[in-house]
């Protein structure tokens, strides 16, 4: 079947990047991050109001594609109005609501990521922690102040707060306060860029690009016709062999029959002593 005969199977996901490492066999490789890329120039309207008079850098927020504010109560997006309106940072704020903003908020449904996070004068992403947006704060070198939604993201942003990439704020305990004071905390504490600097340079230390490293390994099964040498004979095995439960289900049959075995025994030799004593005082 095809899921008996896979060759090779690419990881959207990348220690090097996240620097959470597992143990995989020698046919699964890490190519997470083919999206990443250099910073490209803003569009004019974007440069103007990132580059405007009095800016001393600003502060970039969404919630990737599939999370929008909409999904939240309306306290939460409130509670962002209010941090966010106190920041003498400019923002830039994909959101998908109507909010009311002072002038120093650009909200829009869509901007360039990529391009804000690789902007000089970007300083803070308040995200949601995908792992895209994860690989991409490392990437760019961008702390972060993180609000899971859903799936894997409340394990991400746990992941990145105990790597010091910034603070997590679940939207339960998400008030005004609160948000804004884990952003303060981030901005002006250089422990959480310098953690952020550290990883970036690790990441692109690496001898190899991610592409580089999907295609070489697409065109070495396509030119050998498979992983013979690679692929572990275990991946073939049906379940029971793979976690050896016919074995232990046979330990275990041996151990209930020594544990049968030693009871009858007991009975055994009971019965035969209450016979003798029984015949002892017959006499």
């Amino acid at each position: 079947t095809l899921l008996t005969n896979i060759s090779l199977t690419l990881l959207e996901y990348d220690p090097a990047k996240f620097g959470i490492s597992f143990p995989v066999t020698p046919n699964i490789q890490f190519v997470g991050g083919l999206h990443l890329r250099p910073a490209r120039p803003l569009p004019p309207y974007l440069q103007k109001f990132v580059n405007g008079p009095g800016k001393n850098g600003f502060v970039y927020v969404a919630l990737g594609s599939l999370l929008q504010f909409s999904h939240f109560d309306r306290s939460v997006t409130d509670a962002f109005v209010q941090a966010l309106s106190r920041l003498s940072y400019a923002v830039i704020w994909k959101v998908d609501v109507k909010v009311d903003v002072p002038d120093s908020i650009l909200t829009g449904q869509w901007f360039p990521q990529e391009d804000l996070l690789g902007h000089p004068n970007c300083k803070l992403f308040i995200t949601h922690g995908g792992i895209h947006s994860a690989m991409e704060a490392v990437y760019y070198a961008i702390p972060v102040v993180t609000m899971p939604g859903f799936s894997d993201q409340f394990q991400n942003t746990k992941l990145m707060e105990e790597r010091g990439m910034g603070i997590r704020v679940l939207s339960d305990d998400m008030t005004g306060n609160n948000l804004y004071n884990a952003i303060q905390e981030v901005l002006n504490n250089i422990k959480y860029k310098n953690t952020l600097l550290r990883m970036s340079s690790h990441l692109h230390s690496l001898p190899y690009s991610t592409i580089d490293r999907a295609v070489h390994w697409v065109e070495y099964v396509a030119h050998n016709q498979g992983t013979l040498g690679l692929t572990p004979r275990a991946a073939n095995y049906s379940l029971t062999r793979l976690l050896s439960l016919d074995i232990y289900l046979m330990l275990i049959g041996i151990c209930v029959g020594l544990i049968v075995l030693t009871l009858l025994l007991i009975w055994c030799i009971r019965r035969c002593c209450c016979v003798k004593k029984k015949t002892s005082a017959s006499r």
